[in-house]
């Protein structure tokens, strides 16, 4: 059995993770640019970035896929990579990542409904550099000091 990082790209995104989010910023001059889901949202606002995320989470991992891969007998785990945003939005995120503990929500029953295990990893966090994100830099989830679903406790 294998894990896949076939979910990774959902919630955490960047220019070389999900390109086909970012081709609409090809050409465009440096303040009109989003690399990562940090300026994706920043430059295409609550609104337009929120509408553009819910098409990709709705279209990027199916209940048929889940299905699919479960019957598969080669994958047994889910890695699910998540920002810290999802949970307690904060600058651009605001707004923008509407909705999105709902679909994490829905993988995790899809997960559990086909025996899939799943590796939640809070991928990134306000004010932690990225060589903290290391699997050796361990956070307690404590720390994060957000109401947390009942999933997650």
């Amino acid at each position: 059995m294998f894990v896949t990082n076939i979910i990774a790209n959902i919630f955490t995104s960047g220019d070389r993770i999900t390109p086909s989010l970012f081709y609409q910023f090809l050409g465009k001059n440096k303040t009109e640019v989003a690399l990562d889901t940090y300026t994706f949202c920043e430059v295409l606002g609550p609104v337009e970035g929120n509408k553009q995320l819910r098409r990709h989470w709705d279209a990027w991992l199916t209940e048929d896929i889940v299905r699919e891969l479960a019957l598969s007998d080669h994958v047994d785990t889910f890695r699910l990579p998540v920002g810290d945003w999802s949970f307690a939005p904060y600058g651009p995120y605001v707004g923008c990542t509407d909705g999105s503990v709902e679909y994490i929500d829905q993988l995790l029953d899809w997960a559990d409904e086909y025996g899939i295990k799943v590796l939640f990893d809070i991928h990134a966090m306000k004010g932690k550099l990225p060589t903290q994100r290391s699997p050796y830099f361990r956070v307690s989830l404590k720390s994060l000091n957000v109401r947390f679903p009942k999933w997650f406790r």
